[in-house]
């Protein structure tokens, strides 16, 4: 029996049903209207090739199963066939999900094309992936060095499982079981059974220091568990140094102490002073609701588990003020820190795997069956989201989408406007998709998809396009010596990632700084002609490529008049924007770039990104030595010195 998928929930008399009959129609039907409201809102095309779009697509398709509903399957082939067209990269963990997608619609389909995603996985896995001396998966390529993150596993795992099922391939089973020894050898905390998110193979470090334990990490860790536990085949099981169950059984005791009292979960699982996030507890009821029902490993009663945690995530589904039903709630993409680094991470409401873990987490208690209905969403919640724009048009709409993270809608809502505000918010959009853009570009080098000069190629392409809209767009604000404007959230999701930068001012200083970065950027492929060997070093800094060690000569750089022209409009700028910013007078706590950061003094922090950290140290972190800045004056030795560098550049032109 298939359920109705309709926002409007039919009371459920369960004394005439009994059995496999009884199902719950609350999750599924709340499922139904956030995946519908996400398919409406993003078209396939803006979800990334990453992570976060994978979950959401892995429960579109469990969705699909569930309903019988083809609308939804319709979705993930579109997403897939975008990418496939466009161009993808396999360059991580993050981005191996989507070869569990193709792999899914390969048995649907037979089409050759989803097998071809589901071989270039592997082969990532098995050839070019990064790993520790125990043979751990590296999280992030370049990004994070030789480092295992806590939710690899997941990122992996069901792929793994799919792909060994599907080419009868015995390497992917040992494989995950190989991830799941060394991943709890290194991170789990043994006296108390759960983990911690990262694991640096070369420094030895654990992250958090203290015993901090990320909900949402336990959770991919808890959910991955249990997929092994369901579906590797008994004779890799057996060959496990720990049972699969056991660890399950023990991580839920562990869990249970820290739940809240209506289902939901801290942060930190362990520190009540963090804040209540929603999709810590649907990985939970996901990874419960696999092992119930006919040959499960947990008891019947876990159910009552799966119930509350549900529970507790259906009272954060709210319909905003058009209609998008919106899970709230759910943290953004965290990165291993301490307890204040993980409580100023910003929570958000169309996050793509909160929706994704619902619809999972709903569908799977389907399968499995159930005790009790659940109640619809309560109607109130205390968490918070941004509200919409009605009519939505204009600037303020341009706000609400950027928000949000549909960079496409606030573009088109920007059409047209010629207002200070509105070319800011344009030109930001192109130079935070550019800066997405290197970002993914030097993934595909990393991994040897293309090489320096194709990379710079890229960049010259970037820089016809994109930056010089921006640029143009730039010098309309900056006619204007009044610009400011305020942004209550700057999501990015496009390339993956699903980072959030809170509200911050944007003003005229910021408008210079911004068009300096972007004639920065646009000088690299003329700099790159004629300096090959600079750019490789640079990059081979980075760990991106191997260049050798040779230090780079200054006597041998080469600056052709175009490039130093490009050069010196770039200083020109970076100085504008220093003198507006100095000359400020307003309050400068929520400034992007505040007086004091130009002045190395204080502290300095990004809503969402950075907890607030001491100005000098963080510039004496990123390998400025201390005795130099001590000889400095901030800001007039910098601009001092930016000026020396420009003037040097004009003798070229």
């Amino acid at each position: 029996m298939l359920p109705a998928c309709e926002t409007e929930v039919e009371d459920v008399d369960e004394s005439e049903e009994s059995g496999d009959e009884a199902r719950n129609g609350v999750a599924v039907d709340q499922a139904c209207a956030l995946a519908e409201s996400w398919m409406q809102y993003f078209e396939p095309g803006q979800n990334a090739w990453s992570w976060g779009a994978g979950v959401v697509m892995m429960g579109m398709v469990s969705l699909s199963e569930t309903t019988g509903d083809e609308a939804y399957l319709q979705y993930v082939r579109d997403w897939l066939d975008h990418h496939i067209e466009r161009g993808y990269h396999i360059t991580s963990s993050d981005t191996s999900i989507p070869g569990y997608l193709a792999l899914l619609l390969y048995e649907r389909t037979e089409d050759q094309k989803y097998l071809k995603i589901a071989e270039d996985v592997w082969s990532y896995l098995q050839n070019d992936v990064g790993r520790t001396s125990e043979g751990g998966v590296n999280h992030m390529g370049w990004i994070t060095g030789n480092q295992i993150w806590i939710d690899t596993l997941f990122m992996i795992g069901p792929f793994l499982i799919k792909y060994g099922e599907i080419a009868s391939e015995p390497a992917a089973f040992e494989e995950y079981a190989l991830q799941l020894e060394v991943f709890r050898s290194r991170l789990r905390d043994p006296g108390v059974g759960l983990y911690r998110h990262r694991y640096d193979d070369d420094t030895h470090e654990l992250l958090p220091t203290e015993q901090l334990y990320w909900g949402r990490g336990n959770g991919w860790i808890f959910a991955s568990m249990s997929l092994a536990a369901k579906s590797l085949p008994k004779s890799v099981k057996e060959n496990m140094s720990f049972s699969l169950e056991g660890e399950l059984e023990s991580m839920l005791e562990q869990i249970q102490k820290y739940e809240d009292l209506y289902g939901r979960f801290h942060t930190i699982l362990n520190r009540e002073d963090t804040y209540l996030e929603t999709s810590a507890g649907l990985l939970y009821s996901f990874g419960v609701a696999m092992g119930l029902g006919q040959g499960g490993y947990f008891a019947p009663e876990r159910m009552d588990d799966v119930n509350r945690w549900m529970q507790g995530a259906i009272d954060q589904i709210i319909v905003d003020e058009t209609g998008n039903t919106l899970l709230l709630g759910t943290s953004y993409g965290t990165s291993p820190g301490d307890a204040a680094y993980y409580q100023q991470v910003l929570k958000g409401e169309p996050v793509a795997y909160g929706v994704g873990l619902f619809v999972l987490a709903a569908c799977e208690r389907w399968k499995a069956g159930y005790a009790r209905e659940l109640d619809p969403p309560a109607g109130w919640t205390q968490e918070v989201y941004i509200h919409p724009p009605v009519p939505c048009d204009g600037v303020e709409c341009a706000q609400y989408h950027i928000a949000r993270g549909n960079f496409r809608k606030a573009k088109e809502s920007l059409e047209g406007l010629t207002s200070s505000e509105g070319r800011f918010y344009s030109a930001l959009i192109d130079i935070v998709r550019v800066g997405n853009y290197i970002i993914s570009d030097l993934d595909h080098l990393y991994v040897g998809d293309i090489d320096v000069d194709g990379l710079v190629g890229m960049i010259a392409d970037y820089a016809d396009d994109e930056l010089s809209f921006a640029s143009a767009d730039l010098r309309i604000v900056q006619e204007n010596g009044l610009f400011f404007t305020l942004l209550d959230r700057l999501l990015m999701i496009e390339n993956g990632g699903h980072s959030a930068v809170g509200f911050r001012e944007y003003d005229l200083g910021e408008a210079y700084i911004l068009d300096a970065a972007a004639r920065l950027i646009s000088a690299l492929p003329e700099l790159y002609a004629d300096n090959p060997e600079l750019i490789e070093y640079a990059l081979s800094a980075l760990g991106i490529i191997d260049a050798g060690d040779a230090p780079i000569d200054p006597a041998n750089i080469v600056i052709s008049p175009q490039c130093a022209q490009e050069l010196i409009d770039a200083i020109d700028k970076l100085m504008a924007g220093i003198e507006a910013i100095m000359c400020e007078t307003d309050e400068q706590w929520d400034d992007l770039v505040p007086k004091n950061l130009l002045m190395l003094t204080g502290n300095f922090g990004i809503p969402g990104i950075l907890v607030d950290t001491n100005v000098r140290q963080m510039i004496i972190d990123l390998g400025v030595p201390a005795d130099i800045l001590d000889m400095l004056t901030f800001p007039d030795d910098l601009v001092r010195i930016l000026g020396l560098a420009s003037d040097l550049l004009e003798g070229m032109v």
